[in-house]
């Protein structure tokens, strides 16, 4: 999926999004908003922020980035998620994690109402725009690039766990479609496949007895 037409890729991630903005909505999102999340270090406001950003960032790239075609090799997606992973707090320390978080906060600060509403004006503002991008649009992240369709599917990935995230965090009843469940499963073992090798998740799968490098761990 992640590979071929951006058109089933685009679906997924706009089906997704659509289920993030009834959960941010939510009145149990609203009455644990101060509360700390399920995530270490971030209160429930600011992973809503945090995934706010996560969307309007998608928006940004589409409506006015050129990646020209001297922009840095295409990245792996398994490359992509070993950057990110978190191993213990210290990592948490770590600048661009600590960035993430105060962003969060400082949109959590506009209140859950304001952010609620902000947070579907993103939504229906990119519709259009996944929808008219070819699937092999160029897409920067830092030093690293991404065709959409392999962009799009890391936000596929993102919006799952964080809308879980928010879910668990407020005893929140939500259901994740299964095609985005799927995609984010899919993304994230072939990370885990590029990052330990297909021997290591093979056994983290059967064998948990010899899973001893916590191999499915991705981030």
């Amino acid at each position: 999926m992640t590979r071929g037409s951006a058109a089933p890729v685009a679906r997924v991630f706009l089906g997704v999004t659509s289920t993030a903005t009834h959960v941010v909505a939510s009145p149990e999102v609203g009455r644990c908003w101060d509360h700390a999340s399920a995530l270490r270090k971030l209160s429930v406001g600011a992973l809503a922020g945090h995934l706010y950003l996560t969307v309007r960032r998608v928006r940004i790239h589409l409506e006015g980035e050129t990646v020209t075609t001297d922009a840095p090799v295409p990245a792996s997606l398994g490359r992509y998620y070993a950057s990110m992973r978190i191993v213990s707090d210290d990592d948490l320390g770590h600048v661009e994690h600590a960035r993430i978080r105060e962003d969060g906060e400082r949109v959590a600060a506009r209140g859950h109402a304001t952010v609620a509403m902000q947070f579907a004006r993103e939504v229906e503002r990119i519709r259009p725009l996944v929808a008219a991008a070819p699937a092999d649009r160029p897409i920067a992240l830092g030093t690293q690039r991404f065709a959409l369709s392999d962009y799009l599917a890391t936000r596929v990935v993102e919006a799952a766990i964080h809308v879980d995230d928010l879910a668990v965090s407020c005893d929140l009843d939500v259901t994740i479609d299964a095609d985005a469940l799927a995609l984010a499963v899919d993304v994230l073992v072939g990370a885990a496949r590029e990052e330990s090798g297909d021997l290591a998740v093979l056994r983290a799968l059967a064998r948990r007895e010899r899973n001893t490098a916590d191999v499915l761990r991705v981030l």
